[in-house]
């Protein structure tokens, strides 16, 4: 079981009269495999809206893991 506290920061947003999109960090954590500890589990996430009969609708989202920061080599 995984229990899930979520804090969004809004990174990008984009807006068409029809299409919208955001692009946003969300912090997240819980007990993964039976562990004891919780442990954060940060997402890159993007959702794409469409405005239909007048209301905002997620047509798609997409997260991964946000990785950590490496220099170029």
């Amino acid at each position: 079981m995984i229990t899930v506290h979520r804090l969004g920061a809004r990174r990008t947003d984009g807006l068409d009269q029809d299409i919208a999109y955001s692009v946003d960090i969300e912090r997240s954590g819980g007990r993964f495999d039976n562990a004891p500890e919780v442990r954060e589990a940060p997402l890159r996430v993007t959702h794409l809206f469409r405005r239909e009969e007048g209301r905002w609708r997620i047509v798609h989202r997409h997260a991964d893991f946000l990785q950590p920061r490496q220099e170029p080599r």
